[in-house]
């Protein structure tokens, strides 16, 4: 026997902003979230279903134009079921300006903070951090027996595949 909620699933509309660099101006996608849906999960999802790139685009409400933070799960981004949330292009060079502040703590307690771009993948942060940090984060983990991982929001990455293919993007 089947048993149907007692709510329908939330769903966002993600609409392409016309007037925005893309030739794909004014597509739509309709996007089935759960309260527990990080809004980066929105994102990539409505780029995948219209055909763009996501590292060239944000999310920004339809009414007061402000930019979706990513790292928000849809049950704490005050976005109501079945809002349309707006795509907007970024232009390459705005894009390219994105950066993020990334921290990391290591086994020993030793932290360091550094500017990232947003497309580049976690493999090459821990490389960049191993000088600030003065521990082999993932250069010869192999020959030592180790693997390398992250743990962010309560997800592990682990290993060397993971991690070069996990970007910050991807994570929000």
């Amino acid at each position: 026997r089947q048993v149907t909620p007692a709510f329908p699933m939330p769903n966002v509309q993600v609409e392409l902003v016309p007037a925005s660099l893309s030739t794909k101006g004014g597509a739509k996608a309709t996007i089935a979230v759960t309260a527990a849906t990080p809004l980066v999960d929105v994102l990539l999802g409505a780029c995948k279903e219209i055909g763009v790139d996501p590292a060239l685009h944000v999310l920004r409400h339809k009414k007061n134009k402000k930019e979706v933070d990513l790292v928000d799960t849809f049950r704490f981004a005050n976005i109501a079921n079945n809002a349309t949330l707006e795509l907007q292009e970024l232009s390459p060079a705005a894009a390219a300006q994105r950066t993020v502040s990334v921290s990391v703590q290591c086994d020993g307690g030793k932290r360091a903070s550094l500017q990232a771009g947003c497309s580049e993948s976690l493999l090459s942060l821990l490389a960049k951090f191993e000088d600030k940090v003065g521990q082999r984060l993932c250069t010869g983990c192999r020959e030592r027996g180790e693997t390398p991982s992250v743990s962010f929001m309560n997800k592990v990455y682990e290993g060397e595949e993971a991690l070069g293919g996990t970007s910050l993007l991807q994570l929000g």
